[in-house]
């Protein structure tokens, strides 16, 4: 029985001035395509109805679909509305655009099976970026490019058929309709899962798949990297000091012993918390299950709760989660303004919007931080450490001691 599982497909469609001519009878090439294009999607939905579709056109201008569709309505409007028809083709950098496509979506999704569709008469396929280096690397990435040529037999070259032979795609040539309807079929055919990608464990002895799923892999976040939008979403309803790792469901970390915002991170899709530590352990876990696998700079997993692709760099990650980024043994102190120790009459609120004198007859309580022992009024120490979890003066994420 055949493996086959469902399939991401992103068009590339040739928008060019060649296009235009017409050698189906009163059809143009273009025309034609686009014909090809709805029965394709209208098969392979039929088939399997979680397929997704996305579309790249270019000629000397490329037009990137902002997402991959279900609606094959959503790709044909795009086309109508928002394709240029010129002259150029810059066929690599299109080639190379469906690719940041699929790179996008391989950070979120695991076991499908990815394709482009090149829908093209082949000719005068110009352009500064190689699309052989670029098809190259969709093998790499186990994606399959099939290409549907229509226009003259022969063309200079025939860039389209090398792209296709790369990657272990269909080349199909269409001279009438009859040959378009059986391309048709075959391209709708579902690919079977026979050619191992940098998803399959042991596969190249070089490391060269390994460094390419971590060149596509996301990196976790630390609370300082996040919008305001994003820390909002991260709090609505939750407690701000005691928020929980995803996947040891604690407050504290189990390795480094630190709160959450010690070697606390997130998922830059999902906003998932979790330990930095525990998120090793999880890589460890799916490198044994899944076979994914890591170079020699990173481990590589799927988040647990959106499987967005991510990575963790393993250079100094002890002192990077536990002395740059966590809090250590790094504390700050709230004094009631009688027991504060003497030496801060002496000093001004270190905060650097404040800088004002201590009033011991208006100021009720301050705060110390010791680890770089600057003092700040309370108001002041509050609202930054409420948004940072850091000192506002020496910068490093510190705990209010009880």
């Amino acid at each position: 029985m055949a493996n086959t599982q469902s399939e991401d497909t992103v068009i590339l469609l040739d928008t060019s001035r060649s296009m235009f001519r017409k050698d189906f009878a009163d059809q143009s090439r273009l025309k034609v395509g686009i014909k090809a294009i709805k029965q394709i999607i209208s098969k392979k939905q039929k088939e399997d109805k979680s397929d997704r579709f996305s579309i790249v056109t270019f000629n000397g201008v490329i037009k990137q679909a902002p997402e991959m569709y279900f609606d094959i309505n959503e790709i044909l409007d795009f086309i109508r509305d928002k394709s240029e028809f010129s002259k150029g083709t810059a066929f690599g950098e299109a080639l190379a655009s469906a690719l940041r496509i699929i790179i996008g979506e391989l950070r979120k999704i695991g076991e499908k099976t990815i394709r482009i569709l090149i829908v093209s008469d082949g000719i005068s396929l110009l352009s500064a970026l190689n699309p052989l280096n670029v098809a190259k690397l969709a093998k790499e990435l186990g994606v399959i490019i099939d290409t549907l040529r229509m226009g003259p037999a022969k063309v200079p070259g025939n860039i389209l058929k090398r792209v296709s032979q790369v990657t272990g795609g269909k080349y199909i040539f269409i001279s009438d309709r009859n040959e378009l309807n059986e391309a048709i079929n075959e391209i709708a055919k579902k690919k079977e899962k026979v050619v191992a990608t940098i998803f399959d464990k042991g596969k190249r002895k070089d490391g060269l798949s390994a460094a390419l799923l971590s060149e596509i892999a996301g990196t976790l976040l630390k609370l300082d990297e996040l919008t305001p939008e994003q820390k909002y979403k991260i709090y609505k309803g939750n407690d701000k000091e005691k928020l929980k790792c995803s996947i040891c469901y604690s407050n504290k970390c189990p390795t480094c012993n630190t709160n959450f915002y010690g070697c606390g991170r997130f998922c830059p899709n999902c906003l998932t918390p979790v330990h930095m530590h525990c998120a090793m352990a999880w890589a460890d876990e799916q490198s044994k299950q899944k076979k994914l696998i890591a170079d020699e700079r990173y481990k590589i997993f799927r988040c647990v709760h959106c499987f967005y692709l991510l990575k963790i760099p393993l250079k100094n990650i002890e002192t990077t989660t536990c002395e740059n980024g966590g809090t250590g043994d790094r504390t700050a102190v709230k004094y009631s303004i009688e027991e504060a120790p003497a030496d801060y009459l002496d000093t001004m609120c270190a905060h650097p919007e404040c800088g004002i004198m201590f009033n011991p007859d208006e100021d009720e309580y301050i705060y110390k931080c010791n680890n770089c022992g600057a003092y700040f009024h309370d108001d002041c120490f509050e609202e930054y450490h409420r948004e940072h979890r850091k000192c506002p003066n020496c910068k490093k994420v510190v705990r209010i001691k009880d």
